[in-house]
């Protein structure tokens, strides 16, 4: 049974206000916070739309670029290790609720916080954790306006998370991250780029080439990628999944896919009953430049370390970084 407590929090104006819940809820504490959990209508309805079928799924059609890799997860544990060294009981936020992530934090025996506005996907995605710790603190609430007290955490780190946050919206994010850091703290970020120059000449290019992989939910989901990159639009820097159905839609004859390749079909397949249908039809991603996004990283941090995997074909375009908060 669910047990729900009426609690006080401190907000960032350090006022005592009422009206956020704690659901104990199998061994955990889930914080709710009823206000302020849309970010902008572009991101509720396009970017967060999709996120409890993608929970259901995570484990059939998810794979690298989309999650972390054997590498980036021994990547993420190897930078925390090194910050918490000789550091018991640091607190630590995780933007979303990437099992890995937590897994590594739970490991490593942090205070482990988890945020995002969909819980739905946060209780989905629990029961990927392999290592749980019954003191983590599940938090329902928006990423860029929450009632977490400032200075609070020793690390903040997301996977993928800045691909959700609007371009626009990106100062607001930066902000909210320093404001929740101890002075001094550490951001850790896995993030996707636009290459900038296209990697295909056509789409006949792109279906070429996938006519020689083997079909699989995982070269299905390296196609919509694929097919997000080329059509990939610099001026509003949207990964779209309406873009990627338009060119689904030209390609899907009357009787379905028709290709010599029969694992190309397949793989088509999958992505059009997947990838395309109605769920996941609104969700966006965003994809700017490598050079910009590292631009607006040197505002508010300094480049620690960087890496870019290379057991996924996209390592290049989703490299990691270790910020540290600047004095």
């Amino acid at each position: 049974m669910l047990k729900y407590i009426i609690k006080l929090f401190t907000t960032k104006s350090n006022s005592v206000i009422l009206g956020y819940g704690e659901i104990t809820w199998a061994g955990l504490r889930l914080i709710i916070n009823e206000e302020n959990l849309t970010m902008t209508k572009t991101t509720l309805d396009n970017t967060s739309y999709a996120w409890k079928q993608i929970s259901e799924n995570w484990q059939t059609y998810f794979f690298p670029p989309s999650r972390p890799s054997e590498q980036e997860v021994a990547t993420y544990m190897e930078w925390l290790t090194e910050i918490s060294a000789g550091k018991p009981g640091l607190k630590a936020l995780v933007l979303g609720a990437t099992p890995e992530l937590r897994d590594a934090l739970n490991q490593l025996h942090f205070t482990t916080h988890a945020i995002d506005i969909n819980m739905e996907m946060i209780l989905a995605l629990n029961g990927l954790v392999e290592h749980k710790n019954p003191e983590e603190v599940l938090i329902r609430a928006n990423w860029l306006d929450n009632p977490l007290q400032e200075s609070y955490f020793d690390v903040v780190l997301g996977d993928a998370v800045f691909a959700n946050v609007p371009w626009e919206k990106r100062k607001d994010f930066y902000e909210e991250i320093v404001r929740l850091l101890k002075p001094g703290g550490y951001y850790l970020s896995r993030t996707f780029y636009a290459p900038e120059k296209r990697r295909y000449e056509n789409i006949d290019d792109i279906l070429a080439a996938f006519a020689k992989k083997k079909a699989s939910n995982r070269t299905a989901i390296e196609l919509v990628f694929e097919l997000q990159l080329f059509t990939h639009d610099p001026t509003d820097r949207l990964g779209s999944m309406e873009k990627v159905r338009g060119v689904m839609e030209k390609i899907h004859g009357t009787d379905g896919f028709a290709f010599d390749s029969q694992d190309l079909n397949q793989t088509l397949e999958i992505v059009w009953s997947y990838w395309v249908g109605d769920a996941l039809s609104k969700k966006v991603w965003i994809y700017p430049f490598q050079k910009e996004e590292e631009e607006e990283y040197k505002r508010y941090f300094s480049t620690e370390r960087k890496f870019s995997a290379t057991d996924q074909p996209y390592g290049e375009l989703t490299p990691m970084y270790l910020l540290k908060e600047k004095d």
